[in-house]
């Protein structure tokens, strides 16, 4: 899938683009391009549309703490800049071609 930053505030996911405007903890293009790759290395893995939201975000942010943000692109760049669960977790919920199963308790 193509994973194309515009600012901060706009990726292109595939053929969908994803407003992020709202979510102020954004502060360089850097941290959405490493978002949109990790929403990408994870998706039939990690999101999976069967696992719940939580475990699927629990296990992107365990391989960002295991191999660091270049786990999440074929080529070393250095051009990633790391983000929380939470910056995570509003991306994935803007992305309306991603499903994840809710856990009910």
């Amino acid at each position: 899938m193509h994973v194309r930053t515009h600012t901060e505030e706009r990726i292109l996911f595939g053929a969908e683009e994803v407003e992020l405007s709202a979510i102020e903890q954004l502060v360089e293009p850097a941290q959405t391009r490493a978002l949109g790759l990790a929403v990408v290395r994870a998706r039939g893995d990690a999101i999976d549309g069967q696992r719940p939201m939580r475990a699927a975000l629990e296990a992107v942010m365990v391989l960002l703490e295991r191999d660091g943000l270049d786990a999440f692109q074929e080529y070393e760049t250095g051009e990633l800049a790391e983000f929380r669960i939470f910056e995570l977790a509003a991306f994935v919920n803007r992305v309306r071609t991603l499903s994840c199963r809710v856990k009910r308790d």
